[in-house]
């Protein structure tokens, strides 16, 4: 199951979360799909830069607090808007350029709900690529800054980087359970 939301979020508010992401968070290259080896999960089929903003389970807060709070104000207008009866159990973030592109992989289980969220700082076009690919449905959904794509949080799927050079593609992770 795969849902594609457009136009939910003013345009000014996704232009300031791109900015925040731009200049004002730190990124770190741990954001690793299918971790594989044992003990420390450094290995997996793509890696790229990363930031954990909220883990339930654990207690993570990574972020400043001012950053940490807009993604959970987000988080709650997702479930009110969708009418979720899950709870919010982690946001991550996510930084791709130019060759980054992901690897299929999934995100939880059959009983979680994962909505990814499209941001770019810069002006992008419809052929910049950028594209989330939706393994199950064979869909590549093109990139539109603000995007919501929701979906079955065991669905494979894989985001693409823009194919022009020094063009950041931003995407924030939601994951209810």
């Amino acid at each position: 199951m795969i849902k594609i939301h457009d136009d939910l979020f003013d345009f000014r508010y996704i232009f300031e979360l791109a900015y925040s992401l731009q200049f004002g968070t730190p990124w770190f290259a741990d954001n690793i799909a299918n971790r594989n080896r044992w003990p420390y999960n450094e290995t997996g089929t793509h890696r790229f830069l990363g930031h954990l903003l909220f883990n339930k389970k654990n207690g993570d807060r990574t972020a400043s607090e001012e950053i940490l709070q807009n993604y959970l104000k987000i988080a709650e207008f997702i479930k009110e808007k969708f009418k979720l009866n899950l709870e919010i159990t982690e946001i991550n973030l996510n930084l791709q350029f130019q060759g980054m592109d992901g690897t299929f992989h999934i995100d939880g289980n059959d009983q979680e709900k994962v909505f990814i969220l499209m941001l770019a700082y810069e002006d992008v076009g419809e052929n910049d690529g950028g594209e989330f690919v939706h393994k199950p449905t064979n869909q590549k959904i093109p990139f539109k800054k603000g995007r919501l794509i929701e979906m079955t949080a065991s669905d494979e799927h894989k985001g693409l980087a823009f194919n022009k050079s020094n063009i950041v593609r931003f995407s924030a992770k939601f994951l209810y359970s």
